[in-house]
């Protein structure tokens, strides 16, 4: 970095300047403000055309800056968004720098730090460039074909997708699986699973929308559940059936 230097400009208006005012009605806007000056200092220390940074090639984190502020990191990173905005900083790859920096720092010789600024940045973007070009990419594998997928599907794998087909309730699709496959249950196991689940389906709980995950069920083998007369769906009484009493005269 340039020798720092030991003083900047402060223009005698600044407190009247619309962005400090506004930035000093927002919450906490006194501190904002003093960590606005303190990036003025900081850039004119490192006189860098403005530029703020740990190193040549290393950017202040905002824990850093936090820590060399002596402000909460809340602030900090708050600071910096507000500056964006407000066009008072900007941050390129990192690097912060000051917006306007001739309006802080004395101009003889500021054609030259601007350039020699301007080589730095190229500089460490085509380093970037060039370390991101040694990575070499990982080839895509062509997707495979439909059919070729289909043959190789396991048969604990089919047997799973009849139970999902069968399932009315689609969700948690993973963790089902994963139970299903941990009772490696044959076709016959199967079948009573399907079975079981066509006979649920007519229950009056599941009627009413009172289905259990697919998950649940699996890890409850609720494939075993006996249907109970309440759990059934209602049905109309039959129609009552009289028998004439022969004693009973005028039957009509």
């Amino acid at each position: 970095m340039a020798d720092e230097i030991k003083w900047i400009k402060l223009s005698t208006g600044i407190l009247d300047d619309e962005k400090i005012i506004a930035i000093e009605d927002l919450p906490d806007g006194s501190s904002l403000c003093w960590m606005w000056i303190k990036l003025l200092v900081l850039a004119g220390r490192q006189n860098n055309d403005g530029r703020i940074s740990l190193t040549e090639e290393i950017p202040y984190t905002d824990t850093q800056l936090a820590k060399r502020f002596r402000m909460p990191i809340a602030t900090v990173q708050l600071g910096l968004k507000i500056f964006q905005q407000y066009g008072m900083v900007e941050i390129i790859d990192d690097f912060i720098y000051t917006s306007n920096w001739a309006k802080y720092q004395r101009l003889d010789g500021m054609e030259k730090v601007k350039e020699q600024t301007r080589e730095r940045v190229q500089r460490f973007r085509e380093k970037k460039k060039a370390a991101a070009l040694e990575v070499q990419p990982v080839p895509t594998l062509p997707a495979p074909d439909a059919q070729e997928t289909g043959a190789k599907q396991t048969a604990a794998e089919r047997r799973f997708e009849r139970f999902w087909k069968a399932y009315p309730k689609k969700v948690g699709k993973g963790g089902a699986e994963r139970s299903f496959a941990k009772y490696k249950p044959d076709d016959q196991l199967t079948e009573t699973m399907i079975r079981a689940i066509e006979a649920q389906k007519m229950s009056r709980q599941w009627k009413e929308g009172y289905i259990p995950n697919p998950q649940t069920w699996l890890n409850q083998k609720r494939w075993l559940d006996e249907m109970d007369e309440e759990a059934l769906p209602f049905t109309d009484p039959p129609e009552p059936t009289y028998i004439r009493d022969e004693s009973i005269e005028d039957w009509n």
